[in-house]
Formats: structure tokens, sequence, C-alpha cells
């Protein structure tokens, strides 16, 4: 994935409407507050490593995102999450994304970025 980003590969968003993703968090959602689920897409996509980003793992890239889209969201963790909350993650393999939650009442919106080259054609599983 580094060797991706470092050639300058362009990174496709997917979103996924009825999940909360997994991932190392590179930003906390808890006080990074985005209108939408595609502004959180572009502040994952726009994201800029470095000291001033806070966490254990701030020195990795950012391809996994969570948005909550309800006036309160449940998370894994202690905190108490609500709307307009983005996390910005990393996961190993964000072609094949570690899934927290999946359900149609899910309060979270979430999506990998993956190289344009690594999404499903559907006319080439057509034959």
């Amino acid at each position: 994935y580094e060797k991706l980003l470092a050639a300058g590969t362009q990174l496709v968003g997917h979103v996924d409407l009825a999940a909360d993703y997994d991932g190392l968090g590179v930003r906390w959602g808890i006080g990074h507050k985005k209108q939408s689920w595609h502004a959180c897409e572009e502040a994952c996509r726009g994201f800029n490593r470095g000291p001033l980003t806070g966490g254990p793992f701030k020195g990795l890239p950012c391809n996994t995102w969570t948005w909550c889209s309800r006036q309160a969201c449940f998370e894994p963790d202690a905190h108490k999450h609500s709307l307009g909350d983005c996390w910005l993650k990393y996961q190993e393999l964000p072609q094949s994304p570690e899934v927290n939650m999946r359900t149609p009442s899910a309060s979270a919106t979430s999506g990998p970025m993956r190289p344009s080259f690594l999404r499903r054609h559907k006319r080439a599983m057509a034959d």
C-alpha cells in the first residue's frame, strides 16, 4: 500500500451504508466532525500523516473511514459518539476490509480507499 501511495496511485472510494469498519485509528472521530460521509471520505483521501494528527498510529496512511450517520452511534470503545464523528483508519488490506458491525440499522457509514485497478468489473465476471 505504501508503494502505491508513493507512486501517486489514484485511490477510489467505496461506500458501505450499513457498516462500521475496523482499523487502526490515524484520526479519532471524537472532535473530528464532518457534515457528510462524502466529507469524511475526502478527509481520508487528503489525510496528511505527521505529529499533529495524534494517536499512536499517526504515521500510517488513511485507507478506511467511518462516519456517524445518526444522533448517537455505537462504537466498540468507551466513548459516546454523535452525528458527524469521522474516524480515519488504516487497514492492511483495504480491498478486503475488516468489519466491526454490519446491519441494516447500523448507525455508521464506512468505506475503504482502494487503487482503482482493484475495483471489480461486472462485465469481466459475466463470461
